[in-house]
């Protein structure tokens, strides 16, 4: 399964750090912690089901798996 489609199949009311989480771990969660500057340990406590990572760790973690994070308005669809 590719990022982006296990990132999409755990969008909407799931929390963001569950496919963050899968994703990191499929990618290596000690490079991902490496390239964030984060410990392997908290990297995985700060993306537990119980974790609330802030939002430096989470997109840190995004942009070490090649990733970024857009916003847009609610109910419109990206082109």
């Amino acid at each position: 399964m590719s990022l982006r489609s296990c990132i999409a199949a755990h969008a909407g009311d799931t929390p963001p750090a569950r496919p963050c989480r899968k994703a990191a771990r499929a990618h290596g969660m000690a490079r991902i912690a490496q390239a964030t500057g984060r410990s392997r340990e908290s990297l995985y406590r700060a993306l537990s089901n119980r974790g609330n990572p802030q939002l430096a760790t989470f997109m840190g973690v995004l942009r070490a798996l090649g990733l970024e994070l857009s916003i847009r308005p609610a109910g419109s669809r990206a082109g």
